[in-house]
């Protein structure tokens, strides 16, 4: 089957070059694909400005984010050495398992915070204080 694109006003293959925009009712986007490429570039291009403001914004708030839930899990989980509940001085300690990211790549990227809680990974870190960390495990401790 043929469509026109009204974009380039070729004749082009319906089921090939136009995707779908409701599939389940088996319409067919308007544009051929490569139009429709074309037109989103020339848009990002034209409003470059908006989406780079809207990541920033989304970008700090996700931060504040997960800088709130690790606040509140440090909260909930007192070193396992002493019991100190001061969040400014726990670290995570990772025991078992692969490590999949830092944890102070969780303050900027909600999707390594979340896909690391759906798998438990934290359940694979231990919580200790800072200067703790020295003496109950001297081969992680970096000397610079």
């Amino acid at each position: 089957m043929k469509k026109i694109c009204p974009g380039c006003g070729e004749e082009r293959d319906a089921e090939k070059d136009f995707r779908w925009k409701y599939k389940d009712r088996g319409i067919r986007q308007r544009w051929c694909k490569y139009c429709q490429a074309t037109a989103n570039k020339d848009h990002y291009r034209n409003n470059k400005q908006d989406y780079l403001d809207r990541a920033l914004t989304r970008n700090a708030r996700v931060k504040t984010e997960n800088r709130q839930r690790l606040y509140a899990y440090l909260s909930e989980h007192p070193c396992v050495d002493c019991g100190e509940t001061d969040v400014r001085v726990l670290e995570f300690d990772h025991v078992r398992g692969n490590k999949s990211a830092n944890i102070c790549w969780f303050d900027s990227c909600l999707h390594c915070y979340i896909m690391t809680l759906r798998r438990g990974k934290l359940l694979f870190c231990i919580i200790f204080v800072a200067q703790k960390i020295g003496e109950a495990h001297p081969e992680k401790v970096a000397i610079v």
